[in-house]
């Protein structure tokens, strides 16, 4: 009985310590420097302002704008001395710099219209990751997305199943596949990338765990009430009182 009980503290100790940590890089570290290596190339998305983002405009010839910007307002405008209030909601910031052009044109030559708008804080639109993350939770949404880049600024941490990430979409379209299952894995073994998605608006990105890890957590929830009288006997079994 006494050698049934010690092989359940030890099997239990390792399901609560998770094992050695190997040396050098684990397996999850290779695959977050990978995924931080491939963020780089990130495609061009469109991104319609709302409020409350923040943008920030670029106007060297005129200074009444240049540097100028802030929070677009509840009501979707901002306002500037030149040109009165402004609504920005719904327009993508080159929208936003064409409009800001036109109105300028009635107080400078077309010289001086080289305006460039970009958003500085995404505070309108999320993101969800969740799982076996660093990082989980809200994340803002900036129309360049992809699901690479999202993994690396979450940074998978071990027991994630890297050959099971989940992407949902929500949708009320019963047409359009809400559900999506990629392999990152193999997207990593072979460096095909086409399955980087692009994110939108709202995505929840799921990071399971492997069944291993799975197990380890039901015996660690199994085993809690015990961990104090397990740590005790161990200490006794091997000559630690």
């Amino acid at each position: 009985m006494r050698s049934v009980f010690a092989i359940f503290c030890t099997l239990a100790l390792a399901a609560l310590a998770g094992g050695c940590a190997p040396k050098g890089p684990s397996p999850t570290e290779k695959m977050n420097l990978w995924l931080n290596a491939q963020s780089n190339d990130i495609p061009p998305g469109v991104y319609h302002i709302e409020p409350p983002d923040v943008i920030a405009i670029q106007a060297p010839q005129i200074p009444e704008l240049n540097g100028k910007g802030g929070i677009v307002t509840a009501e979707g405008t901002l306002t500037f001395n030149l040109v009165g209030n402004v609504p920005v909601a719904g327009k993508t910031p080159e929208q936003v710099a064409n409009l800001l052009a036109q109105l300028c044109s009635k107080y400078y030559g077309k010289e001086a219209l080289d305006i460039a708008v970009r958003v500085t804080e995404y505070r309108s639109k999320q993101i969800y990751v969740f799982g076996r993350v660093g990082t989980p939770g809200i994340k803002p949404f900036t129309g360049r997305d992809t699901i690479l880049k999202v993994l690396a600024d979450s940074r998978l941490v071990d027991g994630a199943w890297d050959e099971r990430i989940v992407i949902v979409r929500p949708s009320e379209d019963p047409n359009v596949k809400q559900r999506v299952t990629l392999d990152l894995t193999k997207m990593y073994d072979s460096g095909d990338l086409s399955e980087n998605i692009l994110l939108e608006e709202g995505d929840l990105v799921y990071v399971p765990p492997t069944p291993l890890t799975s197990f380890g957590i039901a015996v660690n929830r199994v085993l809690f009430p015990f961990r104090p009288a397990i740590s005790l006997t161990t200490m006794v079994m091997t000559g630690g009182i």
